[in-house]
């Protein structure tokens, strides 16, 4: 066969499709086909034809806000750091010297710390082994003297305040998690006091975290409305307190499960940040300066069995899906619940070592870019939540529906 471009007949979609109803022998091809819990029907078949047309849909108002790039993303020129791996730390602040050496050593560079804040602050000037911190800080802000004492604190970092990449203030977290909201007002103008006073000690850092693990057991769109419904709480309340839109908004960053159904947490991950520029653009005309949302995926163990290695697998998946999606930072749950099992702890960081030096998945920003299914079912993803978003806000806002009740959140696991 000389020119088997011009031999072989092009095979079309459409004939496909053809095809297989006359198969079907009068059967529904609809009927046929699986759909996910989001009620997304997925085809046996996707092609070129099924990717986004973006600008040549004038009528969908949803995409108004978006560049055409905002769906397929752009490879860059040489290999990047595409995401830091991450470790949790909530021991003994005196022994955060040697934590932060071992953490090194099996290939962190992220550290996720919480606990005592005054003895944190002081040892991370000892510190001898370099390392980025967020600094999970979520807890009441209607605590006396709150501010202040974070002002203080981080003031006596002086030239280390680098080392902090984030501060997880998180109020709404907060109320999701005790149960009530006890005085929603204070916590507001508390977090917005704190973006005042902390304004100068930042140097890019992220100061507002919004968190969605505690709707980890939920479908990927309900998680995502949510995810919506509290940044825009956050910016609504805000800027009724006079904080400037523009300069917090990149302060912003998002804390969120990632699971077992692979492809959904993939086009989860890419959704999530196409509706946040929707949310961002009904705030400011320009966005187009603003970064990319900063993504923090973890692994949520309450999907995990018995078995030590089936969670093992299942943890490589949650990870090799959080990737692809494009996740800034990822934290794989260890596969046992003993805390001092130093196997799990290291397995569970080796599995990102294998993600990004044997499969070489640093190497693109955006490797899910020009999937036909991937990309289909992230703009499907997309337009349900952001459905489901417009209805929260009509019905009356997130903290109404914290207040009545009739919110999914999670009933088991830790995150």
């Amino acid at each position: 066969m000389e020119n088997w471009k011009e031999d072989i007949p092009r095979a079309h979609k459409a004939d496909w499709q053809k095809q297989v109803e006359k198969d079907l022998k009068g059967a529904s091809f609809e009927e046929k086909l699986i759909h996910t819990p989001e009620g997304i029907a997925i085809q046996p078949l996707y092609t070129a034809q099924d990717l986004p047309e973006l600008q040549d849909d004038e009528s969908a108002s949803f995409w108004d806000a978006f560049e055409d790039d905002a769906v397929q993303g752009e490879a860059p020129e040489e290999p990047v750091l595409a995401w830091n791996i991450c470790e949790e730390y909530g021991g003994d602040m005196s022994a955060l010297n040697d934590a932060v050496l071992a953490a090194r050593q099996r290939g962190v560079n992220y550290i996720r710390v919480h606990g005592d804040w005054d003895m944190f602050f002081d040892e991370v000037r000892k510190v001898q082994y370099l390392a980025s911190y967020v600094v999970d800080a979520r807890g009441d802000l209607t605590e006396e003297n709150m501010v202040q004492d974070w002002r203080e604190r981080i003031a006596l970092i002086g030239s280390r305040d680098q080392l902090i990449t984030a501060f997880e203030f998180d109020p709404v977290h907060h109320f999701i998690t005790s149960g009530n909201i006890p005085d929603a007002n204070k916590s507001f103008n508390n977090l917005a006091h704190l973006f005042f006073k902390l304004g100068a000690y930042l140097h890019d850092c992220k100061l507002v975290k919004t968190d969605i693990t505690a709707f980890a057991h939920a479908d990927v769109v309900t998680q995502i409305v949510y995810a919506l419904a509290i940044t825009h709480t956050y910016l609504e309340e805000l800027e009724k307190r006079e904080v400037p839109v523009e300069e917090i908004i990149p302060l912003f960053s998002f804390r969120i499960p990632i699971g077992n159904h692979y492809f959904s947490e993939i086009a989860k991950v890419r959704a999530l940040r196409m509706c946040l520029k929707n949310v961002y653009a009904a705030y400011m005309e320009d966005i187009s300066f603003l970064p990319a949302a900063y993504i923090h995926g973890v692994t949520y163990t309450h999907v995990n069995t018995s078995d030590k290695h089936n969670n093992i697998l299942r943890d490589t998946t949650a990870a090799m899906a959080a990737v692809i999606g494009g996740c800034d930072v990822l934290s794989v749950a260890p596969f046992s619940d003993d805390a001092t099992d130093q196997h799990a702890l290291r397995t569970s960081t080796h599995i990102q070592n294998m993600l990004r030096f044997e499969s070489h998945l640093d190497s693109w920003r955006d490797v899910a870019n020009g999937s036909y299914f991937i990309e289909n079912y992230t703009v499907e993803i997309a337009r349900k939540a952001w459905e489901g978003f417009q209805q929260l806000v009509l019905e009356g806002g997130f903290l109404q529906a914290l207040e009545q009740n009739t919110l999914q959140i999670k009933k088991e696991g830790t995150l």
